[in-house]
């Protein structure tokens, strides 16, 4: 197989790295790793994509961009978000305008640990989206010229040397991952799978409500939400829950991290959001959560009354904060305060600043 048909198909297999029936176990590929010659390499990729049929389609690349399009478009609604909500009561009104309102904000970064989160909560609720959403790093030899090739056809700009770091994101919007994130992400599907009720959780999912934007009114108000895992299946008890990569899944631990981080306020957030969405009452909320391999660690927590009636304070209290800063105008971080000599000095006295 020779000339042109056989460029074709080379660049082809350089651009998808297309691998195995199932796309869990997909594995990047380099000219290195195939110990053979250029030429020799479009018959081998055909007996590939006969083997497989994994070969993305015009198609496949237009519903990628679809699906992180309405995702892109979901996060930069203006509406109140459980975000938003936990925000304004972990941050000062500064730091809440400097991330939500400053109209020259910088494109939000997520850290490891969130991309980690994310790549599992996907892998579980949506693994039909994983490569609309996700691209494994392949395994690039800069020295040859077919890498510097397929970096190209990823990024869309010439191979810039070693010292530039390697983009984060495509410019079709998927985030850059490494195989090891994804035997990893695997390991956490398959260890909450093999639990009966989580595994029941997850199949009782609704795709109409799980991983979707969804949008309600109260009042002049806007609010939104993406739950992870929505039933409405009413054997399922709660039926919203969320998934939760955490530092310690002993909910000993987790009782701290949940006030800390406001998951109070995400999961009284999630029921409004429900019941406006369904007519019906969720009654509660649970959280999957789980711990990053090596641990094994996860934990299925639900939360009770007063853990909601908190929820339920706290989200008023943020949302009336947020519409204060709105209806002023104003972002005065810490704001003005008269400050006494500490308790433990002969000058101190009793009383506090805030």
């Amino acid at each position: 197989m020779k000339g042109a048909t056989a460029d074709i198909v080379g660049a082809l297999f350089f651009k998808y790295c297309v691998l195995t029936d199932d796309f869990d176990q997909i594995r990047p590929l380099s000219d290195r790793q195939f110990g053979v010659s250029l030429h020799e390499l479009p018959c081998l990729c055909l007996v590939s994509v006969a083997a497989h049929g994994r070969m993305r389609s015009h198609k496949h690349r237009t519903a990628m961009n679809a699906f992180l399009l309405a995702r892109e478009e979901y996060h930069a609604h203006p509406a109140i978000s459980a975000t938003k909500l936990k925000a304004a009561m972990n941050l000062t009104s500064s730091e809440y305008w400097r991330k939500h309102v400053d109209p020259n904000r910088a494109p939000f970064q997520p850290s490891d640990d969130m991309r980690k989160g994310s790549l599992a909560d996907l892998l579980i609720t949506q693994p039909d989206h994983f490569e609309d959403a996700f691209l494994i790093k392949p395994d690039f030899d800069f020295r040859t010229k077919p890498s510097k090739e397929l970096y190209a056809s990823i990024f869309g700009v010439e191979y810039p040397g070693s010292k530039v770091p390697l983009p984060s994101v495509t410019p079709s919007g998927q985030e850059v991952i490494t195989q090891k994130w994804i035997d990893q992400a695997k390991a956490v599907k398959a260890r909450l799978l093999a639990d009966p009720v989580i595994a029941r959780i997850i199949a009782a999912a609704s795709p109409a409500l799980s991983q979707q934007p969804f949008f309600w009114e109260e009042g002049e108000r806007q609010f939104r939400m993406m739950g992870d895992l929505i039933s409405e299946e009413r054997t399922i008890f709660p039926l919203v829950h969320d998934l939760k990569k955490t530092r310690s899944a002993d909910p000993r631990d987790f009782q701290n991290q949940a006030f800390e981080f406001g998951y109070d306020i995400q999961a009284w957030h999630y029921i409004q959001g429900y019941k406006a969405k369904t007519s019906q009452a969720s009654k509660g909320c649970s959280f999957i959560v789980y711990e990053w391999p090596p641990s094994t660690n996860y934990a299925i927590v639900d939360v009770d009354e007063y853990f909601l009636a908190m929820g339920e304070r706290r989200w008023w209290e943020a949302l009336d904060r947020i519409e204060e800063w709105e209806d002023s105008g104003l972002y005065p971080s810490f704001g003005r305060y008269t400050i006494t000599a500490p308790k433990w000095t002969p000058e101190g006295r009793s009383g506090s600043a805030y």
